[in-house]
């Protein structure tokens, strides 16, 4: 849990420049919080539900409105699973698989901090291209919020979707941390009008 070490942190990124905020990533927490992000813990459950809240750089296709994902199944190899996901847009919900694996970005982590994400972008409609998505973790509170560094996105927020329905927000360490390293750079993912009739449902009733 964040305590008076992490109120230190706090101003020190406080002082950062935006030049300075290149290098922020799970290494540099670690170090200073002695914290080290288990990647594995956010798949391993057989109910995976997070809600993308925002991201820092780039962007999602519309399809991927409200994304969220709502389960984490077996794989053939150990540390990968096939999660499933969701999205809304146009009064329709979308749903889809990708396989996903934990690594370790630097040999100086304890466990594997890093996701990484085999997913098809549409070309046409008969083409798709494959894509990889590298997401390092750099801070996570277990069913509550992670925040990533993506080599597509950016800086992203991710909130357990159970925490959301039970409270409209996201947690305050979590904004933190995030804003810490990408600063004011913010594009919703998350809608507020529409993901919690559409895609929350479907955290509610993915109990298999």
């Amino acid at each position: 849990m964040p305590n008076v070490r992490t109120v230190l942190l706090v101003l020190v990124l406080g002082s950062w420049s935006a030049a300075r905020r290149k290098n922020c990533d799970g290494k540099f927490f670690a170090k200073w919080l002695g914290y080290n992000p288990d990647a594995w813990k956010i798949i391993a459950n057989g109910h995976a539900k997070y809600h993308l809240m925002s991201y820092s750089n780039g962007s999602l296709p519309k399809l991927d409105k409200c994304l969220s994902t709502t389960k984490s199944s077996k794989h053939g190899n150990k540390w990968e699973r096939i999660v499933t996901y969701h999205s809304f847009f146009n009064s329709t919900v979308y749903h889809g698989t990708t396989r996903v694996s934990t690594e370790k970005s630097d040999e100086f982590f304890v466990y594997d901090n890093s996701l990484n994400a085999s997913y098809s972008k549409k070309l046409s409609d008969s083409h798709y291209e494959p894509l990889f998505s590298i997401n390092d973790v750099i801070f996570m509170e277990e069913n509550k919020c992670i925040v990533l560094k993506s080599d597509l996105f950016g800086y992203e927020v991710w909130v357990h979707t159970s925490y959301l329905i039970a409270t409209g927000r996201i947690p305050y360490f979590c904004i933190f941390f995030y804003e810490a390293c990408a600063g004011r750079d913010k594009i919703w993912a998350y809608d507020w009008n529409q993901c919690p009739i559409t895609t929350h449902n479907l955290a509610k009733t993915a109990n298999t």
